[in-house]
């Protein structure tokens, strides 16, 4: 089951979105404090690790040598897979599959043509690199916001995904693994999400609970840090404002750009100082 609000909730939540002042304090499209971690993961090629208000995810990198498919034989392969953990929230329980499914829809529908798959191939014909990406989702407090945090952790764990290189002996044809030498994932092209739910006649990012519980619809953007819109989807069955909808394009690309500046700056000064920590294994 949603979460239930009275009328009267609902139109202090409406009035106050039309006054750019949300419940918490934030304006229309202000985000949360978004905590991000990469590499804390020892079992996995890559991870990361984001809290996005009461959205927790986990995700791990594992990279798996492969035969390529027989239309492609020089390109490697991406496969997404989700697990909402059963603790996430009792109200989406029966949604989980749904959930699932919608989330790898849309990021395979949207990441794995801005990664150069050309570069996992090892062997044309013969070998390449099938990157398996989980999506572990901790806990889950509103909808809207779950695709973003997924591609912030998503982004994470690819950045830091190392690679051993393989080279194949001209003698034998046998693939020889280097213990020195990596490669690593291009993620410069690599989208965000970003989300935009309708509250009356306005739209915000990084909707709670309540302000879900007071929607009308939602759409959600796959922007790329260029500010191009690789994929955009309209979510819930109610219909869009088209009037504010238009200056939402050019909102929504600025803050795009400015979110994967943020973050790249974030997880380069992080590779930088990292030292020695304990890392986790957990699930992966």
């Amino acid at each position: 089951m949603d979460l239930i609000l009275s009328e009267s909730e609902k139109r202090f939540i409406v009035d106050g979105v039309k006054d750019n002042c949300r419940v918490d304090g934030r304006e229309c499209f202000d985000y949360r404090c978004i905590d991000v971690e990469s590499d804390v993961i020892s079992s996995c090629a890559g991870s990361g690790h984001i809290r996005l208000g009461n959205c927790e995810i986990m995700v791990g990198v594992k990279c798996e040598f492969s035969e390529p498919s027989l239309d492609e034989s020089d390109v490697g392969k991406l496969e997404f897979f989700v697990d909402v953990s059963p603790n996430a929230s009792p109200l989406f329980d029966r949604k989980k599959d749904s959930i699932s499914n919608n989330l790898i829809a849309a990021l395979s529908h949207s990441i794995t043509p801005c990664i150069d798959l050309h570069s996992l191939c090892v062997e044309k014909g013969k070998y390449v690199w099938t990157v398996f990406i989980d999506i572990l989702v901790l806990e889950l407090g509103s909808r809207p916001n779950l695709l973003d945090a997924c591609a912030i952790a998503v982004k994470a764990a690819l950045y830091n995904t190392k690679i051993p290189k393989v080279t194949i002996d001209c003698e034998t044809n046998e693939p020889t693994v280097s213990e020195n030498e990596i490669i690593r994932i291009d993620v410069s092209r690599v989208p965000l999400f970003i989300t935009v739910t309708r509250i009356g006649n306005q739209y915000v990012v990084d909707a709670t609970q309540e302000e879900e519980a007071s929607s009308i619809s939602s759409v959600l953007f796959a922007i790329t840090p260029d500010g191009e819109i690789t994929h955009m989807k309209k979510v819930k069955y109610g219909s869009l404002c088209p009037e504010p909808l238009k200056d939402v394009f050019h909102k929504v690309k600025d803050l795009a750009i400015d979110m994967h500046r943020n973050l790249m700056n974030a997880l380069i000064e992080e590779s930088k100082v990292r030292k020695s920590t304990n890392k986790i294994s957990f699930l992966f």
